[in-house]
C-alpha cells in the first residue's frame, strides 16, 4: 500500500501470491491468466523466450479477473497482492550463561532474532546471482543446484532469465511468497573459555593468581534464509541488499596475571 491505513502493522509487506513453477511448456502455454505485468523481461526476449515455459512462474490470479496486476495499490483494490510478511524484528532474545569447574571457567553470550521477514532487494545478487546481474562474476557456490532444468524441475528458482530480479515489471523483482525469506538468526556472540593454575604452584612464585584464556567473537550463526553470504543480522532496511562487510571473526589469546 502507498499510504498508512486504519489497522495496518508497521512493516507490512504486501506481494504476489505464486502457484508454483509450470511443469510442461504446455500447461505454460495454456495457462489463461495475463502475466504480462510481471513478465517484461519474457516479452521483450527474442523467439521463443518470449512465450512461457515449463519452469517459469505461475502466479495466482487472487481477484479472478484473468490478469496480475497491483490493482489500484489500495486497501480496497490491492488487485492480486496480499500481505506475506512483516519486516519487524519480532521475539528478540539473548542468553549469557557461565560456570566455574575444578579451574576451569567457560562464559557464552548467544543473541538473535526468532522471526523476520525479508524480500531480497533488486541487487541482492549474493542472493538472486545471474537472476538479477548476469555478468556479475560472483555466483553463490553449487546455485546451479537451485537453478530449474528439464533435469531438476524441483528447483527452488524458476528457468534462469537474467535481469528479472533487477528490473520493475519482472516476477523475481516484485515480492512474493515463494521467495521472501525468514532472516531470523541465532548466533553465537562470544565464547570465553580459561584455566587458572592451581593456587600451590603459583604460590612457591609469589603470584596470587595466573589465568590462561581463549576467546572468540562472532563464531558463528543459523539462519533459516537460503542464501550464506547474506548476513541476516546486518539487514537493517539500509537499503544495501545485503551486500556489508560481513562480521569479522576474532579469536584472541591471553594472559590474566595478578600478583
Amino acid at each position: 500500500m502507498s499510504n498508512y491505513y486504519v489497522g495496518q502493522e508497521i512493516g507490512e509487506i504486501w506481494g504476489y501470491s505464486i502457484d508454483g513453477l509450470f511443469k510442461t511448456d504446455e500447461e505454460a502455454q495454456n495457462f489463461t491468466i495475463d502475466q504480462s505485468l510481471v513478465n517484461r523481461q519474457r516479452l521483450n526476449s527474442p523467439g521463443v523466450w518470449n512465450k512461457l515455459q515449463a519452469g517459469d512462474i505461475k502466479f495466482n490470479d487472487l481477484d479472478g479477473d484473468k490478469k496480475i496486476t497491483p490493482g489500484k495499490n489500495t486497501l480496497d483494490d490491492p488487485g492480486d497482492r496480499r500481505i506475506i510478511g512483516n519486516t519487524t524484528p519480532r521475539y528478540r532474545f539473548g542468553l549469557n550463561m557461565g560456570f566455574n569447574w575444578n579451574n576451569f571457567d567457560f562464559s557464552t553470550l548467544v543473541q538473535g532474532v526468532g522471526r523476520r521477514d525479508w524480500y531480497p532487494g533488486n541487487n541482492a545478487d549474493k542472493f538472486w546471482g545471474p537472476y538479477s546481474r548476469p555478468y556479475y562474476s560472483f555466483i553463490p557456490r553449487e546455485f546451479e543446484k537451485d537453478v530449474w532444468t528439464p533435469e531438476n524441475t524441483n528447483a527452488y528458482f524458476p528457468l534462469l532469465r537474467g535481469y528479472t530480479a533487477l528490473n520493475s515489471s519482472n516476477d523475481l523483482y516484485n515480492a512474493n511468497d515463494r521467495y521472501i525469506q525468514n532472516a531470523g538468526y541465532i548466533r553465537l556472540k562470544n565464547l570465553v573459555v580459561g584455566y587458572s593454575l592451581p593456587k600451590k604452584w603459583m604460590s612457591k612464585l609469589k603470584i596470587e593468581k595466573l589465568r590462561l584464556y581463549v576467546s572468540g567473537e562472532n563464531l558463528g550463526y543459523y539462519t533459516p534464509m537460503r542464501t550464506r553470504y547474506i548476513d541476516p543480522e546486518q539487514l537493517d532496511g539500509d537499503g544495501t541488499n545485503g551486500r556489508t562487510y560481513p562480521m569479522s571473526k576474532t579469536l584472541s589469546f591471553g594472559i590474566d596475571l595478578t600478583f
